[in-house]
């Protein structure tokens, strides 16, 4: 990727951590060459003074790794879904060149741990995460729910979490993590599957009772697969926590973190971050 050049400008991250470098590195040069020139001395520090204002100055990489989970993260030739519009118009509105990283979960994590990778979004705050994680305030999406899908016709049989004790059956994706109230209760018949496809598959055959997933990953994955009037959501919704962006504890942008908090409010505050969530929830595509 061909590097950015860019004239200083204020409010741009790139620019103040350029300046700080051009500020230790080129006062050390200049002044040092002039020492053996006969000028005054506040001839020289306006001369470093000048030089510091007109070179340019190279924009940083903001590297952001994210695993595949549709729509917020699509893994592809080129990766794309709501989190990369979010993280592309994050990375102009701060004059940072984005970088888009595809990556398995663990493999991402393990990056923010060690400060390859700045940033990510999609996450949950946890005190295990916030051990080598900032988690950006405020969190820019709060409107994830659990859900439970039935047969069509039959959402309204689980209002209350104690009917879920009468299903014969509650699929849900091998080692995943819900709400506590559901991963933990064992009176619940749970049936675990590798893949969220096969849950959907078997339900619209019967084979299964119902299946618990998140309304936008879940919503998004059965429409793609063509299962958009096959099911019901159950009238119980157990609000999710926030989503939230994070960035590496090792990153070296961890100085401008309320720069970060300034910008993600005023893409909430413009309605920008809820465009492009409506984007894919009602589309399912990135035109």
């Amino acid at each position: 990727m061909p590097l950015k050049v860019s004239i200083c400008r204020c409010t741009s991250i790139n620019v103040m951590m350029a300046a700080y470098e051009v500020l230790t590195v080129s006062i050390g040069i200049i002044w040092s060459f002039m020492r053996n020139v006969k000028i005054h001395i506040y001839s020289r520090i306006l001369i470093v003074l000048l030089c510091l204002v007109c070179s340019p100055l190279i924009a940083r990489d903001l590297e952001y790794v994210a695993s595949n989970y549709p729509p917020w993260h699509i893994h592809g030739e080129v990766m794309t879904g709501i989190d990369p519009i979010i993280v592309k118009e994050l990375a102009k509105r701060l004059g940072l060149t984005p970088v888009l990283n595809q990556c398995p979960f663990k493999r991402c994590l393990r990056d923010l741990k060690n400060g390859t990778a700045d940033l990510t979004l999609t996450l949950n705050k946890s005190p295990d995460r916030e051990a080598f994680l900032h988690f950006i305030e405020p969190p820019y999406f709060s409107g994830v729910e659990h859900v439970f899908y039935l047969p069509k016709g039959q959402g309204h049989t689980i209002q209350k979490f104690d009917d879920l004790y009468m299903l014969d059956s509650v699929a849900m994706v091998r080692g995943g993590r819900y709400f506590p109230q559901f991963d933990n209760d064992n009176r619940i018949r749970k049936t675990p599957f590798v893949a969220s496809e096969q849950m959907y598959k078997l339900l619209a055959k019967g084979r299964i009772s119902a299946f618990v997933g998140s309304n936008i990953t879940s919503d998004y994955t059965i429409s793609m697969l063509g299962f958009d009037h096959e099911f019901d959501k159950s009238t119980l919704r157990i609000k999710a926590p926030p989503l939230y962006l994070a960035i590496s504890r090792k990153s070296s942008y961890v100085p401008y973190l309320r720069q970060f908090s300034q910008a993600i409010k005023e893409m909430l505050d413009n309605g920008f971050i809820e465009r492009a969530v409506r984007r894919y929830t009602k589309t399912g595509n990135d035109n």
